[in-house]
């Protein structure tokens, strides 16, 4: 009983220290074997030597850098003090984790008014700058404040150069170090990068910034501020220069006056960045004196489509992948501003907003804030680089016993529909007629056609007033109600056809897909009868879901299995079981969501969505978890409101 006692105090210690745990590691610290536990809050170290106890704290707040070196972790705090994590194991895949934790902590931290550009109001720290770069000084003029979308970019009024259609940027302004120590490395710095400019360092750039192939007015529209140095590399054997801005990275690249190559990737429709492989290359490189068999390095970008695009002969590219880590993080979160519970009013205010970035200038608050910081060097279909912000722990899981193959339902592959796009439309719900068996009477099992679902009455006749009454108060089951009576001007026919029967041109599996998962396989509804309640249908969707978690595979294995009840013309309710397999701590915990449906006068229907995390067996890990999975399911059902609403 003694042991148990100071087990549990000494967990509830490190929770108060470091904050939800994201990962302990065993190491050596100042010559003391220990675990360093990594949390939100800090940094934890508790070692034993002999009969003491060693123990250090290192809040994120202090760091100002997390470098990975050889064999281990090092830390430099904000006082220039250097602080080693050695002998650990696989320090290259808890370095990422260590970065993403630091640029959580960074989240929301209140600038003093006297470090802002001739502002007096209070703002809010809100990009996520860990500098992941091998300077230390680089910190600083990573740390720029946001502003205004129209004073995002600072242009100077300088004629293009003689070379072809450009736009000059003036670099960031830096922040220039109090003490004498910071100062040095500072200045050090300072003569690196002025050496390495033009040489794609993936540094902030410190000299205006010439963006060949566009006129400032496009630099301001497509690109925003340029974050990075340009960075020289190659991409499809074409030498060229990648550039980095707030909103897109844009690779330019010109063998011959007619052979143009400009490519675009805005940062929200980039699911992963990785880091290249290095490959030996038989070819020459002019920055290796011409010599032969130099190792091709640099890193890939992975968009949602899953077409990956692979830049090449880079320098320091784990620097720049970690720096546009950094920057994936920011804009994502950036995005997400859409945290509490929406109304209907909420939702139809925001309904014009297009799910893949569109209107507002581009701006979307319910894109997820997932970037996968995965030191993967194999290609992937990752999405969502957040869901996120990276996190501990992947959206909502649950291991059941697995099925059979005969008591599946037969599958079918989903295809979308080419007459309806996936994404967000502006023609109203088909019209269909209603299906002459509903009724408020007997229930009935239920059964599909190729248009809409309907019934035919075979079981005891049910009061279906009183059954909608029974869902309804149900409803402290479902403590997270995201979205509430959504107004929409259709009926439940209407509703079942144009969203939920196996034809709907607006279908889950439609709306799964332009979230980024793919592999969808979706079985047709079945009959199913419980005794004393009204008739169901049952079906599973399969698909694959990627996963931005530390120490998870890039994609698992994903399942919905769904139960739709109509109770007559009172409404009808869809519960959801998510299931994702092969990921840490699936076994934990499960989440159940519902979809209820009903008349709200005028011929128009309320639509309330809802869910619920049920834990199965203790971890250390809950808050984590409960944390995580909220955040990622109310991101799913505030885009589906949006999605049904633009349907």
């Amino acid at each position: 009983m003694m042991d148990n006692r100071n087990k549990t105090t000494t967990d509830n210690d490190i929770e108060l220290k470091a904050g939800h745990l994201a990962g302990q590691y065993s190491c050596v610290y100042d010559g003391v074997n220990g675990v360093l536990y990594a949390g939100s809050k800090s940094l934890y170290f508790v070692g034993t030597y002999f009969l003491f106890d060693k123990k250090l704290h290192l809040a994120w707040e202090a760091i100002r850098q997390v470098v990975r070196m050889e064999g281990g972790i090092r830390i430099w705090t904000k006082g220039d003090e250097c602080v080693d994590f050695t002998a650990m194991h696989q320090p290259a895949r808890i370095w990422p984790l260590l970065v993403s934790l630091h640029n959580d902590a960074l989240l929301g931290r209140s600038v003093p008014t006297t470090q802002m550009r001739g502002r007096t109001d209070s703002v809010e720290l809100k990009r996520r700058n860990s500098d992941p770069s091998a300077a230390m000084s680089v910190m600083n003029p990573l740390l720029t404040l946001d502003v205004d979308e129209g004073d995002e970019l600072w242009l100077q009024q300088q004629a293009p150069p003689p070379t072809g259609t450009a736009a000059v940027v003036p670099a960031a302004p830096r922040a220039s170090p109090k003490s004498d120590a910071s100062r040095k490395h500072y200045q050090a710095a300072t003569v690196a990068e002025t050496r390495m400019a033009g040489h794609g360092t993936g540094l902030a750039p410190t000299h205006p910034v010439v963006v060949l192939g566009l006129t400032e007015q496009e630099v301001q529209e497509k690109l925003g501020t340029i974050k990075l140095a340009p960075i020289a590399c190659t991409h499809d054997k074409l030498p060229g220069t990648l550039y980095v801005g707030q909103q897109s990275l844009y690779f330019y690249a010109k063998k011959f006056f007619w052979d143009i190559r400009r490519l675009f990737f805005p940062i929200h429709t980039v699911r992963q960045f990785q880091i290249l492989a290095a490959r030996h290359s038989k070819e020459t490189t002019t920055t290796d004196n011409n010599k032969y068999g130099y190792e091709r390095q640099g890193i890939a970008i992975t968009d949602r489509s899953g077409q990956i695009f692979e830049f090449e002969d880079m320098e320091n590219p784990d620097h720049v992948w970690a720096s546009l880590l950094a920057l994936h993080n920011e804009n994502l979160v950036h995005r997400n501003k859409m945290s509490r519970r929406l109304s209907a009013k909420d939702i139809g205010d925001l309904a014009h907003h297009d799910l893949r970035g569109g209107g507002g200038g581009g701006r979307n608050p319910f894109v997820r804030m997932n970037s996968d910081p995965d030191l993967a060097t194999q290609r992937t279909t990752m999405d969502h680089a957040v869901s996120t912000m990276s996190t501990a722990v992947p959206f909502a899981q649950q291991t059941t016993s697995p099925k059979t193959p005969s008591s599946l339902p037969q599958e079918r592959t989903f295809k979308k529909a080419t007459s309806s796009p996936v994404g967000p439309s502006t023609s109203p719900p088909k019209k269909g007629k209603p299906s002459k068996a509903v009724s408020q009477g007997a229930a009935s099992p239920l059964r599909t056609t190729t248009s809409t679902i309907s019934v035919e009455s075979t079981a005891p006749p049910l009061d279906m007033e009183r059954e909608w009454a029974k869902v309804i108060e149900k409803k402290n089951g479902f403590p997270n109600l995201v979205v509430e009576k959504l107004e929409l001007q259709c009926s439940m026919d209407q509703f079942v056809e144009h969203f939920l029967a196996d034809a709907a041109t607006h279908s889950l599996a439609a709306y799964l897909e332009s979230r980024g998962d793919s592999a969808l396989k979706s079985s047709q509804w079945k009959p199913h009868e419980p005794d004393g309640a009204p008739s169901q249908l049952k079906r599973v969707i399969n698909y694959s879901h990627p996963v931005n978690a530390p120490l998870a595979p890039p994609q698992a294995g994903a399942r919905k299995e769904q139960t739709l009840t109509r109770y007559g013309s009172f409404g009808l309710c869809v519960e959801t079981r998510t299931i994702v397999d092969d990921v840490p701590m699936a076994d934990c915990f499960r989440v159940d969501d519902r979809i209820r449906v009903q008349p709200s006068g005028s011929g128009n229907i309320a639509v309330s969505m809802e869910f619920t995390i049920t834990f199965v067996k203790s971890t250390m890990f809950k808050s984590i978890i409960s944390k995580t999975t909220r955040s990622e399911f109310t991101d799913f059902f505030e885009q589906m409101g949006v999605y049904m609403t633009n349907a």
